[in-house]
């Protein structure tokens, strides 16, 4: 099977969809970036002419004759705005089409104006088949479009449970450790967690805990346009000796810091799935995530973590005391996390998934998929 990528090689995500499919698939990655990780050898990249944003309108010609030149047997583009945009307006010669949605590209995109959700309507119209990462994301296209009625496979973005597991990374005599792994933006509620840590630690040392308060860190793993703000946060709440801003790692450290932390807190405002959350769960972490997007679907409530409210910060600090305070508890919801991801998000299976998701859109020739 020959499978051509229409998507941003400065994805982390479409890296790891290009080196997993290329196993099974002859692969090319047609882009107009430079990739962000390496891409396996097998892999041949093309670089389009012209560079986003100007090309995914300028680039037709150029992605038509590399179309010609490649011959797929299915093209698999990734974000519903750009990427797609170049695909719809290109001659395909009728090549099957799958689309990848990534989450921002169907939840806050189509918000900015009635042009650009409009531009997401006519891309997902007219694409054979639709794959999202989780069942929240597919309902939330249902519903932003009824009159779509378009197939939507939902195709999670796994774990590989080879990294992804627990594993002593934390140093002798360490503290309790609350952790995140995020972009620092707006988006992703770090400031409401920061607020919650510092109220748990308020509510620590009025019951007299101070032993346990006096060793707990807040440890911040990402780089953003927010970091400036979360530091002044930290630091106009006096708690800036508790909270520790590590900036961008490699994907391949993540496991590393992920087995630092005791607990993970997820209190994004908007997400699609949630990947950073079950990669702390593979590792034996309990999770504590807001109820939006697809973080309630790969948490379970009070069994692998818990779930608040989005932007409540007194029931968020709720939880981190107890977990805090339960170790036991962390321990169980660790262990419920790991049978979790197990079972729902082995990412060899979901790239099994994707393929056999593959096979059937080139036997119906991308037409009349159910």
């Amino acid at each position: 099977m020959k499978v051509a990528f229409l998507a941003p090689a400065n994805s982390i995500h479409v890296i790891r969809w290009a080196n997993a499919i290329a196993e099974k698939c002859d692969l090319t990655l047609i882009t107009m970036h430079d990739p962000i990780e390496v891409v396996d050898s097998s892999i041949t990249v093309i670089k389009l002419k012209y560079p986003s944003p100007w090309g995914y309108l300028l680039n037709k010609k150029d992605f038509e004759k590399k179309l010609k030149l490649v011959k797929p047997d299915i093209i698999h583009i990734h974000q519903a705005s750009g990427h797609a945009t170049l695909a719809v307006i290109s001659n395909l010669n009728k090549i099957p089409t799958l689309l990848s949605v990534y989450g921002s590209d169907v939840f806050e995109f189509p918000e900015k104006t009635w042009l650009h959700k409009l531009l997401i309507y006519h891309n997902l119209k007219n694409i054979n088949v639709i794959a999202s990462t989780s069942h929240s994301m597919k309902d939330h296209i249902n519903k932003l479009y009824p009159q779509l009625n378009k197939a939507i496979e939902v195709t999670p973005f796994g774990v590989n449970l080879n990294s992804f597991r627990p594993c002593n990374a934390r140093e002798n005599n360490s503290g309790l450790v609350v952790g995140i792994v995020k972009r620092l933006e707006t988006t992703y509620g770090i400031d409401y967690l920061i607020k919650a840590f510092h109220n748990t630690i308020l509510k620590l040392n009025e019951e007299q805990k101070e032993d346990i308060s006096g060793d707990i860190k807040l440890i911040i793993v990402g780089k953003g346009s927010e970091r400036n703000n979360l530091e002044l946060l930290s630091r106009k709440l006096n708690i800036q000796d508790k909270v520790e801003f590590i900036g961008r790692i490699n994907h391949d450290e993540v496991p590393k810091w992920l087995n630092k932390f005791d607990i993970y807190c997820a209190p994004s405002m908007i997400e699609s799935f949630g990947v950073a959350v079950i990669e702390a769960s593979a590792c034996g972490k309990p999770v504590i995530v807001s109820n939006v997007g697809g973080l309630p679907e790969v948490v379970d409530h009070t069994v692998t973590g818990f779930v608040f409210e989005n932007k409540n910060i007194d029931e968020l600090s709720d939880y981190l005391y107890k977990l805090i305070l339960d170790e036991s508890l962390r321990n169980k919801m660790g262990e419920n996390g790991i049978a979790k991801v197990e079972r729902l998000y082995n990412w060899e299976e979901n790239v099994k998934d994707m393929y056999s998701i593959y096979k059937k859109i080139i036997s119906y020739s991308g037409e009349n998929y159910e």
